[in-house]
């Protein structure tokens, strides 16, 4: 008969390599959740960001700014803000001729136009604006206001060059 291999003496203060193994699986599985937990709040966040950019009803761009010709459009969707004001700044010494529609409002001394368009329904509308001078689109700033029927907020917004 062969002698039976005597057992490992254990040391009172061991502990089993199947504790050790659960312990680190759960901790393992509890870090899992979490990081689950954050990427899904993360990708929450962005979506909305993005539902809220995407959401806004007013923007602007320049279409033409050369020579003595500035062109914006504005691209208006639903819902539709009650009213834009439109705000241009022109290079110094350069004075506004004409405009179409007519701005309200022309402070020749601060070389800056504003427009008030009220009644604007979705779509995209264009202001035509003739001045003294060629100008130079790095020049020129533009930027449109308006409370966005959504939330209430007043929102500023550069006209895009």
């Amino acid at each position: 008969m062969k002698a039976s291999p005597t057992p490992a003496r254990k040391h009172p203060w061991a502990i089993p390599a199947s504790a050790i193994y659960g312990q680190t699986r759960r901790q393992f599985m509890i870090l899992a959740a979490l990081i689950t937990l954050m990427l899904l709040a993360a990708c929450t966040a962005l979506a909305s960001s993005l539902a809220l950019a995407a959401a806004e009803p007013a923007d602007a761009r320049f279409v033409k700014c050369k020579g003595g010709t500035i062109q914006i459009e504005l691209d208006i969707r639903n819902p539709v803000p009650g009213s834009v004001i439109l705000t241009l700044t022109l290079p110094k010494g350069t004075r506004l001729i004409a405009a179409e529609p007519p701005q309200n409002k022309y402070n020749q001394h601060g070389n800056q136009a504003k427009w008030l368009l009220r009644g604007l329904s979705p779509g995209r509308h264009h202001i035509n604006i003739a001045v003294s001078n060629d100008i130079d689109e790095a020049d020129v700033r533009a930027q449109i206001r308006y409370l966005n029927p959504a939330n209430g907020r007043l929102n500023v917004v550069e006209v895009i060059k």
